[in-house]
């Protein structure tokens, strides 16, 4: 029964999942779409595993790889934006606008997801 509510919601917010597995391709292909046509997205890359933590212990690296293969198909960056919503003061915290070019290329995906942790949990203390 829960499949069929989650799916119907899904699609009437246009929520894109998420898998681990070979789905994440899907789930790329999908995001680049909206984004050709300037669709914003909003993107939880926190590791949920444990809950939501007021301070994020880890990020996955997906938003990094969706941000390289979206310039890789369109030689264009896309501004990453974090948002943190700070619970006890009830207000969204806006961090400065990051590309990718404002990291080394030879910089590894998971050492970008650990730049962006780190630069949201700035945003929460």
């Amino acid at each position: 029964m829960f499949g069929i509510i989650s799916k119907t919601l899904y699609k009437g917010v246009q929520l894109i999942p998420t898998y681990p597995d070979v789905r994440l391709r899907k789930t790329i292909n999908l995001s680049i779409e909206h984004l050709k046509v300037n669709n914003s997205l909003l993107i939880f890359p926190e590791d949920s595993s444990e809950g939501y933590l007021e301070h994020i212990d880890s990020f996955h690296s997906g938003i990094v790889y969706l941000a390289k293969t979206y310039y890789k198909k369109t030689r264009e960056q896309i501004p990453l934006i974090p948002l943190y919503y700070h619970k006890t003061k009830q207000q969204i915290i806006t961090g400065k606008t990051i590309f990718l070019s404002d990291f080394p290329e030879d910089m590894k995906r998971d050492e970008i997801a650990e730049e962006l942790r780190v630069s949201l949990n700035e945003l929460a203390f």
